[in-house]
């Protein structure tokens, strides 16, 4: 299973499937060892040189793995064998049709609220109520999951459920025995 790639996804964008007011992350651009993000950059930029990828680099989440690391977060991205980049001339004309580009460091790249793509996104780790990702390739559909996730609400409530009519059956039983033994 992987999230869409930029170009699968602009693809689907093209035919107006995506509804605003959300943004949507899809991949990364390492443009540069700079800033922002130059702790990430200075691995993946000296990893991209030895693989002969030409930057800029859009990689895809499932091209990185995470090891540990000496730095101060204790880990580092490294690049993985799972190849899924765009890379150089094939990459700078992605970037050229978007909005919102960088020119050096890590970014995120993605779609905003109002449909805009950007690359230039330089805080990586963001995150709030109004992001998401929805378009995930998996054996499964959009109903399959929904179906599931109903059923995981379902078989929770009915837990629930159970276990309040068990505790006032238990308060039923004390309070018939509280009762019966005044009498």
């Amino acid at each position: 299973m992987r999230t869409l790639t930029t170009s699968e996804v602009r693809q689907i964008d093209k035919r107006k499937l995506f509804s605003n007011r959300v943004y949507r992350d899809f991949e990364g651009v390492i443009y540069s060892p700079e800033n922002p993000n130059s702790d990430i950059a200075q691995v993946l930029v000296p990893e991209a040189q030895r693989r002969n990828l030409e930057l800029p680099v859009i990689v895809h989440p499932l091209s990185l793995d995470v090891r540990k690391s000496q730095n101060q977060h204790g880990v580092e991205f490294t690049f993985n064998d799972n190849n899924l980049f765009v890379v150089g001339e094939e990459a700078r004309e992605i970037i050229k049709g978007f909005a919102y580009r960088a020119n050096s460091g890590v970014h995120r790249l993605g779609r905003d609220r109002g449909g805009s793509w950007g690359a230039s996104w330089g805080n990586l780790a963001n995150s709030d109520e109004h992001g998401r990702v929805d378009w995930v390739r998996a054996e499964g559909t959009r109903a399959d999951f929904e179906n599931d996730t109903i059923s995981v609400v379902e078989t929770a409530a009915q837990e629930e459920l159970q276990r309040y009519v068990t505790e006032l059956e238990q308060r039923k039983a004390e309070a018939l025995k509280l009762v019966r033994g005044k009498k």
